[in-house]
């Protein structure tokens, strides 16, 4: 679901659309920031760790963890509690104090969490991607008496975009 209501993509482009083909455009561009930052609603990401190691990293910064359960080299489950580990942004170490309390993580570990996402920098990606959609010419170059135009790649354009989320740590 696209993050920026029609009403307010209106407020930064120009364009005699409908409410139905803005809203086309502003799903375009959603989809393709889910594509880079996927579903925010939860995440799951397995790690294999052979057993060494402190520290994870999730491909997203955490904003809550859902669950956190390890795998040992005999299959045994472990369900880990709050105070076995600890929250760094994308970074979580594993604790020696807590409930199931160990100095690394054991050979596999599944966590489950919910990203820590920057709303407004979503809604700038996705307003300058509309802007680019609906600016976008499918022609190399123009000329018309003394002025010409060459056009910029889409692909390049919507890269470069799409590149600000990246910077985030997101992809």
């Amino acid at each position: 679901m696209a993050r920026v209501t029609v009403s307010e993509l209106k407020n930064y482009i120009q364009a005699e659309l409908s409410d139905t083909e803005l809203t086309s455009v502003l799903n375009q561009a959603d989809a393709d920031i889910n594509d880079i930052i996927g579903d925010t609603t939860s995440k799951i990401e397995w790690f294999h760790t052979g057993g060494s190691g402190r520290f994870i990293f999730t491909r997203l910064p955490v904003s809550s963890i859902v669950s956190i359960t390890e795998y040992d080299k005999y299959e045994n489950e472990t369900v880990l509690s709050s105070d076995d580990y600890r929250i760094q942004g994308r970074k979580l170490v594993r604790l020696l104090g807590g409930t199931n309390g160990a100095y690394n993580w054991a050979d596999i570990v599944r966590v489950e969490y919910v990203p820590e996402i920057d709303d407004d920098l979503v809604k700038q990606v996705e307003i300058k991607l509309c802007r680019l959609y609906l600016d976008y010419q499918p022609i190399a170059s123009e000329r018309v008496g003394d002025y010409s135009e060459v056009q910029k790649d889409l692909a390049r354009e919507k890269a470069k975009i799409l590149s600000l989320l990246n910077a985030r740590s997101w992809a």
